[in-house]
């Protein structure tokens, strides 16, 4: 199920309760499945079905009362929604300075490597994909060239034009499946690499 089909399902189940507590709830779901970003899948089955998120909620407001008895003098036993998690405080801060530069010595060579191997694939890749496509660009020219050659030659030596010619149709064929290689790792692996550092960047940021 999808985010949105799942926060209106969840609307739906909640329309007997008051409007206030109804948008309340819903407001913070739709920020914390938001916050959630490539997540949302896995934290929308933390959550449950809409229907056992639905009547959470619902316990979570009337207690031991069934949703009729509902009043506006009701005291909450818990929070309706989970707790968010605070800002850290000024001597947590301070404990996480202090235990970066405790573990920089180690972190930042392991970092640096990482950072290195990903450089060096992504050089690689690259390399491949600029090799091969020079490569079959130069084997489709080299090819137009040696049919020239034997057109040119047909008259004088037929057997040999022709063997040119089959020669230079299959430095052809070579050459387009190597610009044609060159193209597929264009538009389907390096997109791809690239959307998973960023995904990786942005999980290291926000932990």
């Amino acid at each position: 199920m999808r985010k949105e089909e799942y926060l209106q399902k969840l609307e739906q189940l909640l329309y007997c309760i008051p409007a206030e507590d109804r948008e309340e709830a819903l407001q913070f779901y739709r920020d914390y499945l938001e916050d959630a970003g490539a997540d949302v899948d896995e934290v929308l089955r933390s959550l449950g079905t809409p229907e056992e998120l639905a009547k959470s909620i619902q316990m979570d407001l009337y207690g031991d009362n069934e949703p009729g008895d509902f009043t506006r003098s009701y005291k909450k036993k818990k929070s309706v929604v989970p707790a968010r998690k605070g800002k850290l405080t000024a001597g947590q801060w301070i404990l996480f300075l202090v235990l970066c530069l405790c573990a920089a010595p180690v972190i930042i060579p392991i970092c640096g490597t990482v950072i290195s191997v990903i450089i060096a694939l992504l050089i690689a890749v690259i390399a491949i994909v600029f090799g091969a496509g020079i490569a079959g660009i130069a084997l489709v020219v080299a090819a137009i060239v040696v049919i020239i050659v034997a057109i040119v030659k047909l008259i004088v030596s037929p057997f040999s034009a022709l063997i040119m010619v089959g020669g230079g149709l299959l430095m052809i064929g070579i050459g387009l499946i190597g610009i044609a290689f060159a193209l597929w790792i264009v538009c389907k692996i390096l997109p791809k690499i690239f959307v998973w550092l960023v995904d990786v960047c942005s999980r290291l940021v926000h932990r």
